[in-house]
C-alpha cells in the first residue's frame, strides 16, 4: 500500500531532486523497503544525556548500547535478546561490557529486562525517553543548553508522550499555548499504562 504524501514531503522531495539528482536511486530508506526501524528524533539527544559523566556516574558510553537496541526494537517497543555476543558487538563492546552497560540503563530506568527461560538478559523493554529525560533534568544531570535543545525539538517535531511537557515547553518559550502537539490534554483522557 503506497503512503499518502503531504506538502512538506513534496517540498522536500523537490529540494532533494534540485540538490541531488538522481538520488532516489541511492538514498535511504528506499520507497517500500523493509529492514529500518523509527527512532524519536531526540535520539542523539537522549544518547549525550545518558552517556554524561553525571548520569553514567563514570566515562561509561551507553549511547551505543542504547541505539543497538533501538535498532532492533518493532514498534512494540520490546525486543528479545537471542544472541548477546551479536548485541555485544554491535554496540562495540565485548560481552561483559555489554551485559553492564544493559544493567546501568536498567537502573537509570531507561529500559526493563525480563529472563526467558535461564537467560537472566531475555527481553528487553524501551521507556518512553521523554520522562526518562525529564526526570534526568530534574535531578540536575541535564545542563540547560541540552534541556533546552531537547524541548525545542520535541515540539518542533511534534513528540508525544506519555506525561505531557506543554507547560514547561510553553513556558521555555514564552508561548500563550499550553498544548504539546499530540499529546493528551486536560480535557482528553489520560492514556491507559
Amino acid at each position: 500500500m503506497a503512503r499518502t504524501t503531504n506538502a512538506k514531503q513534496r517540498a522536500r522531495r523537490e529540494v532533494r531532486e534540485l540538490l541531488w539528482p538522481g538520488a532516489e536511486l541511492t538514498m535511504w530508506p528506499q520507497p517500500g523497503e523493509t529492514g529500518w526501524s523509527r527512532t524519536p528524533r531526540t535520539l542523539p539527544l537522549i544518547a549525550e544525556m545518558i552517556s554524561s559523566k553525571a548520569v553514567s556516574g563514570e566515562d561509561t558510553d551507553l549511547a551505543r548500547t542504547y541505539l543497538t537496541l533501538f535498532c532492533m526494537a518493532y514498534d512494540e517497543g520490546i525486543i528479545e535478546i537471542i544472541d548477546e555476543d551479536a548485541l555485544a558487538l554491535a554496540s562495540g563492546l565485548k560481552r561483559k561490557s555489554w551485559i553492564a552497560r544493559m544493567l546501568k540503563l536498567q537502573s537509570l530506568g531507561v529500559i526493563e529486562i525480563k529472563p526467558k527461560g535461564p537467560r537472566r538478559l531475555g527481553y528487553v523493554l524501551l521507556k518512553h525517553p521523554v520522562p526518562i529525560a525529564r526526570r534526568l533534568h530534574a535531578e540536575g544531570k541535564v545542563s540547560e543548553g541540552l534541556w533546552a535543545l531537547f524541548l525545542q525539538w520535541h515540539a518542533e517535531f511534534g513528540g508525544t508522550e506519555p506525561n505531557p511537557l506543554a507547560a514547561e515547553i510553553a513556558s521555555a518559550f514564552g508561548s500563550e499555548s499550553t498544548a504539546t502537539p499530540n499529546a493528551p490534554t486536560a480535557t482528553s483522557p489520560e492514556p491507559s499504562p
